[in-house]
């Protein structure tokens, strides 16, 4: 297997915590509120019962339930309908046949189904994103309206929407898949659906997850539910406020209604169990609906797809599409398709190396990094089977269907390239026959950039996070050798590196980085911690950086806050039984993942507790 050591060397290798405080029957008590309205600040001032985010009342608990606006409408929410990009509806082809649209069955023709949702009864939401309201240019509190609400759950019949769904391929670590009941036509959106493009400030395209049956459902139920929902929610909108570029969250919607799937049990009840193990235990979960949003939704499988049907000019009436909307800039210096071709694949390569070398730095793994799951746009897309890193280990993988671990950490960068060569193959398949061979020739050429331009990615970001003036072989050594100290001892990705930032290079003690091991490294490896510590703090000196200007850079490459599976579960588990304070709360902390927020640092600037350990959902998850 290949493994990342110092960057652009690549090797070979083969009990739930409660924050509870117990008050008398009588007690009457409400939290205080922050400016931002945060309810879990006063969980740590020992107001509340964090777990819960609850009111107390005599004895008895009440439950804040959706802060719906009733009658609220607003001008924005007008002008968001009023936006609309039928781009999409005008360039491209639906499908000739649409008597059945929810019908599951081979789409072989055309590029999307125009299919309407399946709205949820009865919706309430859970959360909202006001970061995400604000840079899609409308007001956070129309957006909380009950005609905004029952548009978020999937009710746009009596609206100007035109929703679809799209047929797509998929490459597993670069080879085409067909393992579907419909061969190489089966993939698409199974249970996601576009209710548009809207341009206010810039684009964004909108689109309901759990919405719904289409085609592509397989002859499930199209349906998301609200453990999964509250999850993407929040490391959609906590990775955009890392600075990693990826789709976002606007809000999740859930419901009444009902549904079953496999999954593993409850921690307090679930054994630790083999990092490979299914879910077992069918749960009845509530309903919901995720509305993300993307510059686009265009992903490498649908060029896949659309160059190996028998159509020639399916590809090209596609390409031409998303090159006018979502890469006017390209087109207004290219007017030739293969002109246009080579300077968007440039883009993407480059693209694809900054992000892959943004998710290493913040410890993220994908753990599903089909083609179907890259965006033509360069965000990050699905959060499905992922993680943050906990203990470092290079070969974590949370998903238990890759067991060959192709797409473990350390592997990102050249499951990555796996995706992009797959992208070079297909997208040449859109000009005709004597040209393919050509431009065939110039993408080979600069998919090999990809190697370096995710070197000096990847390097850059290593520096910051180490505070060293430059990058040289002595920098990338020091480098290797903390990877290989923190593997050996099992040390905290997020909270090593952020306590790098603190460290005295004067007394170069190993305490110091304390919080981030189990417990404090013993005989040889403390003697090799505290070699490496007084290396690291010469070549520090060295530097001659004032202390102000290293720590701010190392802080800007270190989060404090990363949304750790253990932290998501405690927020979805309590969205289950109603309770909203613990996600709408998380959603706070994580618009801020830099800033120290002491109040937060006992629960969350931790190792991940005991009750979480090996267990699934949490540790890892189908």
């Amino acid at each position: 297997m290949l493994a990342l050591g110092a960057p652009g060397v690549w090797q070979h290798t083969s009990s739930l915590p409660s924050l509870a405080v117990k008050r008398p029957a009588s007690a009457r008590l409400d939290p205080p509120r922050s400016p931002g309205g945060c309810v879990l600040c006063a969980a740590f001032l020992g107001l509340v019962p964090f777990a819960e985010g609850l009111r107390w009342r005599g004895g008895q608990r009440s439950v804040r339930r959706s802060s719906v606006r009733s009658g609220t409408t607003g001008p924005n929410v007008a002008q968001l309908l009023a936006g609309l990009d039928h781009s999409a509806l005008v360039d491209l082809t639906p499908e000739a046949s649409a008597l059945e649209p929810r019908r599951s069955r081979a789409v072989k023709a055309g590029h999307y189904v125009p299919i309407l949702p399946e709205p949820l009864p009865d919706p309430e939401l859970v959360a909202i994103s006001d970061s995400m309201c604000r840079d899609l240019g409308v007001d956070s509190e129309a957006m909380r309206s009950e005609e905004m609400l029952k548009m978020l759950a999937g009710e746009v019949e009596n609206t100007n929407l035109k929703p679809w769904a799209t047929p797509y391929g998929t490459s597993v670590n670069g080879c085409f898949s067909a393992d579907s009941p419909f061969g190489p036509w089966g993939y698409g959106d199974g249970r996601a659906i576009s209710l548009g493009v809207f341009k206010l400030k810039e684009p964004w395209e909108l689109q309901l997850k759990g919405a719904g049956r289409t085609p592509f459902s397989r002859n499930f139920d199209g349906r998301a539910v609200l453990r999964s929902c509250v999850r993407e929610f929040l490391a959609s909108e906590a990775m955009h406020h890392l600075g990693v570029p990826t789709a976002r969250a606007l809000s999740v919607v859930t419901s009444s209604e009902r549904v079953t799937r496999p999954w593993y049990m409850h921690p307090s009840q679930e054994m630790s169990r083999e990092r490979f193990s299914p879910p077992r235990c069918d749960q009845d979960e509530a309903a919901a609906v995720l509305c993300r949003c993307a510059r686009s939704f265009w992903r490498v499988g649908h060029v896949e797809l659309f160059a190996r049907r028998s159509s020639s000019t399916e590809l090209m009436d596609f390409l031409w599409h998303v090159f006018r909307r979502d890469f006017p800039e390209l087109v207004a210096v290219h007017r030739r398709l293969d002109d246009l071709i080579m300077a968007f694949f440039q883009e993407f390569v480059q693209q694809q190396a900054e992000l892959v070398a943004e998710w290493l730095r913040v410890g993220y793994v994908h753990g599903n990094m089909n083609s179907d799951n890259c965006l033509l746009c360069g965000q990050t897309l699905d959060y499905g089977p992922f993680a943050f890193m906990e203990g470092y280990d290079p070969s974590y993988q949370p998903f238990t269907s890759d067991k060959t671990g192709h797409y473990a950490f350390d592997q990102q960068p050249a499951a990555t390239l796996a995706t992009v060569r797959v992208l070079a193959e297909n997208i040449v398949h859109a000009l005709p026959a004597k040209e393919q061979g050509g431009c065939a020739e110039h993408l080979k050429k600069i998919t090999a950039s990809f190697q370096e331009s995710f070197d000096a990615a990847h390097c850059d970001r290593c520096r910051r996070k180490l505070g060293v003036k430059t990058w040289d072989a002595n920098a990338a050594e020091m480098w290797r050798q903390l990877l290989e100290l923190m593997a050996r001892t099992d040390a905290d990705y997020t909270i090593l590196f952020r306590s790098l930032v603190w460290l005295d290079v004067d007394k170069a003690d190993l305490k110091d980085l304390e919080r981030a091991f189990p417990s404090l490294p013993s005989g040889e490896l403390h003697l090799a911690w505290t070699q490496w510590l007084r290396g690291y703090c010469n070549q520090l000196q060295r530097d001659g950086l004032t202390v102000e200007v290293r720590r701010a850079e190392m802080r800007a490459a270190s989060p404090k806050y990363v949304p750790r599976n253990w932290m998501l579960f405690e927020s979805y588990d309590a969205a289950s039984r109603g309770n909203y304070h613990v996600t709408r709360g998380m959603l706070e902390l994580f618009t801020a993942p830099y800033d120290e927020q002491p109040v937060f640092e006992e629960a969350y600037f931790r190792r991940a507790p005991d009750w979480a350990k090996s267990k699934g959902g949490i540790y890892f998850m189908s």
